[in-house]
């Protein structure tokens, strides 16, 4: 038998306590005499286990045999201490010593949130393998609540016994565990079979990517008094069925404050869920739906109801229904507000920002909007994190994601001018990629095919999906190849190349492009359905992706482009042609023309030439359109998933006006 013994110590400091919702209820009764030794042996045949059913896999493995878990849990009153036992079956066990990247092996994550809050918060992450533990992503958290966390109050024992890996768990908690309240829980498995590739994972609740930065994405836990009679509460709810998927209702009694959770609702709006008796206040609260990426509803509380339980009783409720779409408000005008300015303009455009930034909940926003060719408005909107408040300034900058891409793109259209570089050239006679060794058609591949997204190769991933230049498919991976080309060729770091020949000469705004001290003192966070996110900032440049500015500077940026400054007209003329012609699942807008030059995407329409490109890291997504012809355009950056609503209909409000 393997036996591996992990201590694990945490400080939680004593916090508010209110609500997680991911629908997923478990009830933890009190133990005693357990000894953390990966043996269960010592827990209560009475208590109950909760399967681990939410699969989500990459990779093709074996099939529900190959993965199976549960978990098991309970309190200590007079150690305030919860316990949590959990037992995986899985017929690969994978485990890389020394190597603590989480997509290599097998590993577990228990999400704990104690303080039960209604608004996002921080999650202390638990991650766990047989040779190592850590918080997840501790120094990246904004909550100083979790980085503050230590390591002094956590004991985990994880066995590994034929085909069962067990984890078992003491954590103390303080005044956390109190009989009658409620606390965020959640537990992920992820199970490494493929050898190459992300693990699959099984997970409690719903939301197995993100529960580590996102309080709201965890299941509850009610911690049961002893001795106590639990009633039950069943009952439907009226829900618009476009809506049902991921519905909850939330349970809060009225009289213990610490003690309310989310039940998930079936697809007919049922459900059934054991309480403390009690009186309770029943709502669904403000939520927002995606139909799909390009979909997104606002579901707003209309209501609430009350009921009543009694000890070992139980009551049955048909519930109205309890929330309402809310549109956004029609502000688009007939025709583009920036052919006629008028005294009102600037406030229309602050109007329609702060609509649309409220209803899709968009924390923070940086605009410049242009016309006649120059910079003719300019504002910041919001905070740079929802929840701590920090005000969006001047100084904020924005992840720029794929807008990144362009930036680069000038850089070698300028090298090609130099005849530093062929764009002909197979670049494997410049500098070899040897993970495409296996696919001899990938020493066709250009910086032609790079920066028109022929390259063959997928957006991410070091292999090679069709032969070079036969046709479109976006690429951020083929970008990071030309980079280490260029890096070759010219024995200079590429962000030491882009700042010589772009930013200097141009005299464009501020541009990070890597992981600083300095960049962290202004940075925003991202946000996700408006919880700020924790990711890192790469720590070495990354031309596809990791560029960090504001619409000032990126206006900059455009201008340049607009004005054909720094590069030769033919130089101009070739990158600023339609070489690759988007498929239907590629464009972004509904222009009779519409493709990617050479770095930069380029349409065509009654409203003339426009070149642009957007960027979406997930929790960013930002803009810049620039109407050659019209000599007008903007740049907005936000710090949301769901900004691409504000960022596309800006285009409308601006230029293109209402859609017939």
């Amino acid at each position: 038998m393997k036996h591996t013994h992990i201590s694990i110590l945490l400080f939680f400091a004593v916090g508010l306590v209110v609500s997680a919702n991911n629908g997923s209820v478990a009830l933890a009764h009190p133990v005693k005499d357990i000894i953390i030794d990966g043996d269960f042996g010592d827990w209560p045949d009475t208590a109950l286990q909760y399967p681990l059913s939410h699969y989500n896999t990459s990779f093709k493995s074996e099939g529900k045999l190959d993965l199976a878990a549960y978990f098991r849990i309970g309190y200590n009153l007079t150690e305030r201490a919860l316990y949590v036992a959990v037992e995986v079956t899985d017929n690969h066990f994978v485990q890389n010593p020394g190597d603590s990247r989480w997509w290599v092996h097998d590993m577990q994550v228990l999400y704990l949130e104690p303080r039960h809050s209604k608004e996002p918060v921080g999650v202390l992450a638990l991650e766990a393998t047989t040779y190592y533990s850590k918080i997840v992503e501790q120094n990246l958290n904004w909550d100083p609540y979790v980085k503050n966390a230590g390591w002094n109050m956590v004991e985990c024992e994880v066995i590994r016994v034929d085909n069962r890996t067990r984890y078992e768990w003491k954590i103390i908690l303080g005044d956390h565990i109190t009989p009658g309240r409620t606390l965020g829980f959640d537990y992920t498995v992820f199970d490494k079979d493929a050898t190459e590739g992300y693990p699959d994972t099984l997970g409690w609740g719903r939301n197995n990517g993100i529960k580590h930065e996102c309080s709201q994405c965890l299941g509850d836990v009610l911690l049961v008094p002893s001795e106590a009679q639990l009633a039950t509460l069943s009952g439907k709810v009226d829900v618009d069925q476009k809506f049902v998927e991921s519905a909850t209702l939330r349970l809060e009694s009225s009289t213990v404050i610490e003690n309310h959770l989310d039940v998930t609702l079936d697809s007919a709006g049922t459900f059934r869920q054991k309480l403390l008796p009690g009186s309770y206040r029943l709502l669904q609260p403000d939520r927002l739906f995606w139909e799909d990426p390009l979909h997104l509803y606002r579901l707003k509380a209309v209501g609430q109801e009350t009921v009543t339980l009694r000890k070992s009783g139980s009551s049955h409720l048909e519930l109205p229904r309890m929330t309402k779409l809310v549109p956004r408000a029609e502000l688009i005008p007939k025709k583009g507000l920036l052919h006629e300015p008028n005294a009102t303009t600037t406030q229309t455009i602050d109007n329609f920002v702060k609509a649309y930034m409220n209803h899709d909940v968009v924390p923070g926003v940086s605009l410049m909007v242009i016309r006649e060719g120059k910079p003719w408005y300019y504002k910041t909107y919001g905070v740079q994190n929802r929840v701590t408040g920090e005000p969006i300034t001047e100084n904020t900058l924005f992840e720029g994601a794929s807008m990144t891409k362009p930036i680069f793109a000038y850089v070698v259209n300028l090298m090609v001018e130099r005849n530093q570089l062929d764009l002909q050239r197979p670049l494997h006679e410049y500098l070899a990629f040897p993970e495409l060794e296996e696919y001899p058609d990938y020493k066709k591949m250009t910086a032609y095919n790079v920066l028109s997204h022929k390259s063959g190769m997928p957006n991410w991933g070091r292999t090679l999906l069709r032969e070079p230049g036969t046709a479109y498919g976006y690429s951020g991976e083929a970008f990071e190849y030309l980079k280490r080309v260029i890096e070759e060729i010219t024995s200079r770091d590429i962000e030491d190349i882009i700042r010589e020949e772009l930013i200097k000469p141009q005299n464009i705004g501020r541009m990070e492009f890597k992981r600083s001290p300095a960049l962290r003192q202004v940075f925003s966070r991202g946000h996700t359905d408006g919880t700020p996110s924790i990711r890192a900032v790469p720590e070495e440049p990354k031309v596809a992706y990791s560029l960090h500015t504001e619409a000032r500077a990126y206006t900059d940026f455009a201008l340049t482009l607009l004005e054909r400054r720094g590069l030769k007209a033919e130089t101009y003329n070739r990158m600023m042609r339609i070489h690759s012609p988007f498929p239907e699942n590629r464009r972004e807008t509904d222009h009779p023309k519409e493709g990617m030059g050479l770095g930069i995407a380029i349409s065509e329409s009654k409203f003339g030439k426009m070149f642009y490109h957007s960027g979406n890291s997930g929790d960013f997504k930002c803009l810049f359109r620039m109407y050659e012809d019209l000599n007008m355009g903007f740049v907005v950056f936000t710090n949301s998933n769901t900004g691409n609503f504000l960022a596309d209909d800006l285009a409308l409000l601006l230029v293109e006006g209402k859609k017939k």
